[in-house]
């Protein structure tokens, strides 16, 4: 009786408990529903956002209002293209600098129970993203001529005639320049500057940050020839000596055109040979392209040059860890010589070059007149543009 009595009373309280019971599981299935559509809705907005921010980003740098213009609709465009519905109204731009561009979007998502848990269908998300463009130019390569070693002799040009520098020079050790016309600024580090001429060279100034060699190479397009590659383009077996130093190859080119049929070879590339290289024979131009040795680079043939005023392309010659030296005559020539972490030396006569010389130290023993208002745009590539997200 006892038992039929309490199964009698707890009846009413077993159906409120499941009615609470199931209410309760639709209710908590309604939120993980929810919270899930919520969840995808805004990585998918926030998606819409990055990419809007970055087409935007495309058009800038924000200094007129055309290309403010631009990156609003550029903004516009990519958002719709990634869901956002009445993108005109429901992105916004601005620009925190010229070259940033910040995206907002609101934009209303629909929810499956929220009618039931909050009284609306729809709830109102927001996301933004920043962008920014940056664009890494030549102009780490300003100077004519620039010296980066703190120490030693920094720059030289002497016993020459009629020596010219167009463009600014600075060494962040020491200069020492006899018989030449400066059109440009003069500036060095230490204090042993020595000008035998009138135009003012200005001593104890602010060191100077070498161009960035792996930046450099960033952009560009560099094959390493392999030590049989480099032996194929021998005319002959014995054209082509070799001996191994310090691990690497040596190389001697002993006829004059191979190392103008290496770079023909590859074209717009920048060819590499992971040794030491020295041309023994050499007359009419250096050799046109882009020539990176890991090693010690020596020239040892006697150059003209051709073209006027400027030759009809361009020599690119570095050295990644050691010096060029040119023990002949240069002649007429355009491009960029490069040495970060060591010596470029030219001890011939009548050295005219169009373009730039950056190295630890610069040796001319015989003058040189040297045009750093050329352009080498087409060797240092024009920079790299970058556009990316910073929030």
């Amino acid at each position: 009786m006892r038992l039929k009595k309490f199964l009698k009373n707890e009846k009413g309280f077993i159906v409120v408990f499941l009615a609470l019971s199931i209410t309760f599981i639709l209710g908590f299935a309604a939120l993980v529903v929810d919270y899930g559509q919520l969840t995808n809705n805004r990585r998918l907005l926030q998606n819409a956002a990055d990419a809007a921010a970055l087409a935007a980003a495309l058009e800038l740098p924000a200094d007129s209002s055309e290309a403010i213009n631009d990156a609003r609709n550029a903004a516009i465009e990519y958002a719709a293209r990634n869901g956002v519905t009445n993108a005109s109204s429901n992105v916004s731009v601005s620009h925190p600098s010229t070259s940033e561009v910040k995206v907002d979007i609101q934009q209303e998502v629909p929810l499956s129970f929220g009618g039931v848990l909050i009284g609306s269908n729809h709830k109102l998300m927001t996301a933004s993203a920043t962008a920014e463009k940056t664009s890494s130019s030549g102009s780490d390569f300003e100077y004519t001529l620039l010296s980066g070693s703190s120490s030693g002799t920094g720059i030289t040009i002497y016993y020459g005639t009629g020596s010219k520098v167009v463009g600014d020079l600075h060494s962040n050790s020491n200069v020492s320049i006899q018989a030449t016309t400066m059109v440009g600024q003069a500036t060095a580090v230490g204090t042993n500057v020595m000008s035998y001429e009138s135009f003012p060279l200005t001593a104890h100034a602010a060191s100077v940050t070498m161009p960035d060699f792996d930046a450099f190479l960033a952009s560009k397009d560099v094959v390493t020839l392999t030590h049989s590659e480099i032996l194929s383009f021998a005319p002959s077996p014995w054209d082509i000596g070799y001996y191994m130093s310090g691990g690497k190859y040596v190389y001697g080119f002993w006829v004059e055109g191979i190392i103008d049929d290496i770079l023909a070879a590859y074209p717009d590339k920048f060819v590499r040979i992971d040794g030491a290289l020295e041309l023994t024979n050499g007359s009419g131009h250096l050799p046109y392209g882009n020539l990176i040795v890991s090693g010690n680079v020596i020239f040892d043939g006697n150059y003209t040059g051709e073209g006027d005023p400027y030759p009809p392309d361009e020599t690119c010659i570095i050295s990644e860890t050691g010096n060029i030296t040119f023990n002949n005559a240069v002649g007429k020539v355009a491009g960029l010589f490069y040495a970060p972490k060591g010596v470029v030396t030219i001890h011939g006569t009548n050295t005219n070059m169009y373009g730039k010389i950056i190295a630890n130290s610069i040796v001319c023993s015989n003058g040189i007149k040297i045009d750093g208002s050329y352009d080498i745009g087409s060797i240092l590539g024009g920079g790299e543009t970058k556009t990316y997200l910073v929030d």
